[in-house]
């Protein structure tokens, strides 16, 4: 089996970067070009993510505040830059090349044949996720890889520390 580390090391940082130029640069003003069902046009792609419309934050996870620009931009920040980690980070998918080694509550590491991986631990009071998004791919009820994933067969890589308590902010009404 091949490692990746390498090239996590090498992509890693641009994903970090493009998060942060994404947070800085565009996540506050592109929601002002989405159209009436919250999807960004093609030009934005990176911005969004590609099975979700800017929409889906106070459909599905928190109530919704007086104004629509402020959603929107929530659920950009959510999943900041998804479509940059996608189409541009991301790796090839197949099911099939994908193995399960530690799948427990606080402790998960996947890897594939072709050595890319997948990595995540939460501590608690902090959570991280770092390589490639396998995770979204699995079914642990069914204890198996399955599916497509979004317009082409990728998965994005991740770069992830979670603060749980930070998402309070961002389901409180403004």
């Amino acid at each position: 089996m091949k490692n990746k580390i390498w090239l996590y090391a090498v992509l890693a940082p641009f994903d970090v970067i493009g998060t942060l130029f994404f947070n800085l640069f565009v996540n506050w003003w592109a929601a002002l070009f989405a159209d009436d069902d919250g999807w960004l046009p093609n030009w934005l792609k990176w911005a969004q993510t590609f099975d979700a419309s800017l929409d889906t934050g106070w459909k599905d996870k928190w109530p919704k505040s007086n104004s629509l620009w402020w959603d929107r931009t929530k659920w950009l920040y959510r999943n900041s830059a998804y479509g940059w980690s996608y189409y541009i980070l991301g790796c090839r998918w197949c099911a099939y090349h994908w193995l399960v080694v530690t799948n427990r509550a606080d402790l998960v590491y996947m890897k594939s044949v072709e050595g890319y991986f997948y990595y995540y631990r939460d501590f608690g009071v902090i959570q991280i996720k770092l390589g490639w998004k396998a995770s979204n791919m699995y079914s642990g009820e069914r204890e198996r890889f399955e599916g497509k994933w979004g317009p082409e067969y990728r998965i994005p890589i991740v770069v992830s520390v979670n603060i749980p308590a930070i998402k309070y902010f961002f389901n409180k009404q403004p």
